[in-house]
């Protein structure tokens, strides 16, 4: 079987923020949860909210150790430190998942939104 993906997978348990494309102005609709992997190109989380694939969400990634010095992403040695990436993203598939009691849901990035 061939591999599809342009980019490695990494398994992270990295904090994030979602939402739909609205909650992009309006952050008090966003929910939590933990995302299983990402790569440079997109996502996987759990969702307790079925999305609709073809649909555009936000996300905001918590990445501890790390952090935006103006277009550069560099370590950082700070303890507790970490960079917050807001990203649109698509969603790409969706699978239930009973034993979890969530939706896995599989996004590609689209763009990083900068403040």
């Amino acid at each position: 079987m061939n591999n599809r993906r342009a980019f490695e997978r990494l398994q992270k348990e990295y904090h994030i923020e979602y939402g739909p494309f609205s909650s992009m102005v309006d952050q008090d609709i966003l929910k939590a949860s933990v995302l299983k992997n990402l790569s440079a190109g997109g996502i996987l989380f759990c969702s307790q909210e079925q999305h609709t694939v073809g649909s555009q969400i936000f996300l905001k990634i918590h990445v501890p150790g790390w952090k935006q010095n103006d277009d550069r992403i560099e370590k950082e040695t700070k303890e507790g430190s970490e960079m917050l990436l807001k990203v649109i993203a698509e969603v790409l598939h969706v699978d239930s998942d009973t034993k979890n009691n969530c939706f896995w849901i599989g996004a590609k990035f689209l763009g990083q939104v900068h403040n």
